[in-house]
């Protein structure tokens, strides 16, 4: 399954299949993954959108060492565009100004993963 996952010294790349065209998506330009049925639809800092042949779960697996968490049945986020977390609504909002939400069952594991990860997410409590 990982062999879409394209791994180097320099840059990592995902190969997506979409449904007229195969494309090569460099990780650190997607901003999120949105499910969309048994699709996916992936938002690029550019503002493009991919859409890929594949469930949300596939990625999720996919890009698991990665810099992605899935934060809720409709999206897998890119943690290095984290520009703000509130803990008490649980309220994420990524470097485009997105706006989503970390569902209520992993919102722990969400918090453990940005914690462990290089990146540094600003954090509102109270």
């Amino acid at each position: 399954m990982k062999k879409n996952l394209i791994r180097n010294n320099e840059e990592d790349h995902i190969l997506l299949y979409g449904e007229r065209e195969i494309v090569y998506l460099m990780l650190k330009d997607i901003l999120y993954i949105e499910a969309h049925g048994n699709y996916s639809i992936f938002h690029m800092r550019n503002e493009k959108k991919f859409v890929s042949c594949h469930k949300l779960k596939y990625y999720e697996e996919l890009l698991e060492e990665a810099n992605f968490f899935r934060i809720s049945r409709s999206y897998i986020v890119n943690k290095a565009c984290i520009k703000y977390y509130h803990t008490d609504t649980r309220e994420l909002i990524l470097t485009n100004s997105f706006i989503a939400f970390v569902s209520f069952r992993r919102r722990k594991l969400f918090l453990n993963s940005i914690y462990k990860s290089n990146h540094t997410a600003k954090a509102m409590v109270g």
